[in-house]
């Protein structure tokens, strides 16, 4: 599959592009403004800080956001059309496939780097770059389960003796994701930098890509276990002179908690890319990261000029800034669509939460719509499950959970829940002793939208005998309870970044119910593993529409978690620059933005 994006997911780049919710008139039309901000540097505001800089450790979108801007890969979505384009790549891979009968044996995607494609100290980037990027997520004392299943499909990677730059990356089967994974599913990384003592050199990827192999090299080779100590040291995390990639920009200091702060390198070898391909561009001094966890500071920071870009904004604060004219005649105020959607995930591995039904039972509990309408000023749409209605093979058909208080309280007393002692909280007798139904709801405790729904959650479970206790944390403490699985329930939200060829095996297979692993809820069987693993291998879309309609009763009948609605991109750009959203995460790309005043 060529290419990202099908006729519908054109149709959406182009309602980015020219019919976004835009404050008007635009830079260029507008009558002199005095600006307090004229740098040619961005401030981005985000919610929280990355956790680490380092490629293949990050568990955090706020980190990829940064990293994106000093690390590549083969090849990247085009934030406008959506489509595949090359990067470090001379060009899309050549893809041949060898069968046995009928049956797709590989498919093999060869791939030649950019000639002038160097790192930083002047040495080229070649072919064993690629593979040592992809020994290192498959180091099993590597923390970076998040993205074995980028590099797992791979078989083996050939080099070509005339040319240190091609490779072929040969792909079991025939696998939707499979360009993906060998092209975009990773960072390259500069093997000279991050393995100075070639800890890693002499290991056959082969290898690694043997689970039963890596494994016994974890225990007989201690190389395997000094490159990990060495590679997730806070160097190559967090400072400087660690972080080293092929992208645009470099790290040039990081303020924990304050600011992570990008400069554009000198004389950078991409340069002459810049004019055809927006992961080139490098048009903006310096990027500055500011984390701003809760929503309405950060829109005073937008109301004081403080910030040139936030993205995310809930609706009420959103609706605030709208009606600041002030605020209208700095900024371009945006709402783009996205591929984003919150949900509430239920942690299926404890036993309280075990029986779909005391699932389906909380799911009645939450007024999602009331939550849409009072908390989120009415801007949101309700969503069904992980399919969102414009992607392939939407299940139209499955109806919104009601909310319920009588259907929450029949449900739960199927299962033995009910008030034995008059205390207005259900109970049951597990393991020879009375047990309470409570449960914890996890949120951000900076953002004040997350707790509103909790509040509203938890006045309407009492209502059932469900006790519902609120638990706020920041959100670095937030994503780590994520990772762990130590939630009962969970507020979050969900980016889909190749929507028309969506993979649900990191969110919902067993194999992604792993330490840091995609899989929050722990639902997984059998069924669903086939099924995933089925929709992978079909590239018939007519085929895998059915299977994802498939998958989505799956996951509508068990509830794993409470899926909430959409999430639009609310968001406010300073007018100093010319610059459009993208449903790509964070929704833009600092980078791309050209400064329009002199």
């Amino acid at each position: 599959m060529k290419h990202i994006q099908s006729f519908i997911w054109l149709c959406l780049a182009i309602i980015v592009l020219s019919t976004s919710c835009r404050t008007e008139p635009k830079p260029t039309e507008q009558v002199a403004v005095d600006f307090k901000r004229t740098t040619n540097s961005v401030i981005a505001s985000e919610r929280a800080e990355p956790d680490v800089l380092n490629p293949p450790l990050t568990n955090s979108g706020y980190a990829l956001y940064a990293i994106a801007n000093m690390f590549q890969t083969l090849q990247a979505v085009d934030p406008a059309t959506l489509q595949f384009i090359p990067v470090l790549a001379k060009s899309a891979p050549d893809v041949t496939q060898v069968k046995q009968g009928a049956e797709i044996i590989t498919t093999n995607y060869t791939f030649e780097i950019k000639e002038d494609a160097v790192w930083d100290n002047g040495s080229p980037i070649t072919a064993q770059d690629v593979i040592f990027s992809a020994k290192v997520i498959l180091n099993p004392r590597v923390p970076a389960n998040l993205y074995v299943p980028f590099v797992e499909p791979i078989q083996k990677i050939v080099l070509f003796d005339d040319n240190p730059k091609k490779f072929t990356m040969v792909m079991e089967g025939n696998n939707i994701n499979n360009e993906a994974n060998t092209s975009a599913g990773f960072y390259i990384l500069p093997e000279y930098h991050y393995d100075p003592d070639g800890l890693m050199k002499d290991i056959p990827l082969a290898d690694l890509l043997d689970q039963e192999k890596a494994a016994q090299l974890a225990e007989s080779n201690p190389n395997i276990q000094a490159f990990a100590d060495a590679f997730t040291q806070p160097k190559f995390a967090r400072e400087p002179v660690g972080i080293s990639g092929s992208g645009p920009y470099k790290l040039k200091e990081w303020i924990t908690g304050q600011q992570v702060v990008l400069e554009k390198k000198v004389d950078w070898w991409g340069e002459k890319y810049a004019a055809d391909n927006p992961h080139f561009q490098a048009k903006v001094d310096e990027i500055v990261y500011q984390p701003i966890a809760d929503q309405q500071t950060a829109a005073i920071a937008v109301q004081d000029e403080q910030v040139d870009v936030r993205a995310g904004f809930a609706p009420p604060i959103f609706t605030q800034l709208i009606e600041n004219e002030n605020v209208e005649t700095i900024y371009n105020l945006e709402t783009a669509p996205t591929f984003n959607y919150g949900l509430w995930y239920i942690n299926t591995r404890k036993e309280k939460l075990a029986d779909k039904r005391v699932r389906r039972a909380l799911a009645h509990l939450f007024d999602v719509d009331g939550a849409i309408e009072n908390i989120h000023n009415g801007l949101l749409t309700r969503v069904v499950g992980p399919v969102l209605p414009s992607m392939l093979g939407y299940d139209e058909n499955l109806p919104l959970i009601e909310f319920s208080i009588e259907k929450a309280k029949a449900l739960l007393k199927e299962v033995g829940w009910e008030d034995t002692n008059d205390d207005g909280i259900v109970d049951k007798i597990i393991n020879g002793g009375r047990t309470e139904l409570s449960v914890d709801l996890s949120y951000v405790a900076q953002s004040q939208t997350q707790q509103a729904m909790g509040l509203l959650f938890k006045e309407d479970a009492l209502k059932a005998g469900v006790n519902v206790e609120l638990v706020g944390k920041e959100s670095i403490a937030h994503r780590e309870d994520l990772s762990n699985r130590n939630f009962d329930m969970i507020q979050h939200g969900v980016g889909i970044p190749t929507p028309s060829i969506y993979d649900p095996k990191q969110s919902w297979h067993t194999a992604s119910d792993v330490p840091g692993g995609g899989n929050h809820s722990g639902f997984g069987n059998a069924e669903m593993d086939a099924l995933i693993d089925e929709i992978r291998v079909t590239l018939d879309e007519e085929k895998r529409a059915a299977l994802y309609k498939e998958f989505q009763q799956i996951i509508y009948d068990e509830q794993p978690a409470i899926f909430l609605y959409g999430l639009p991109n609310f968001m406010a750009i300073h007018k100093r620059f010319d610059a459009s959203p993208t449903p790509l995460r964070p929704g833009y790309f600092p980078g791309t933005f050209d400064l329009v005043i002199d």
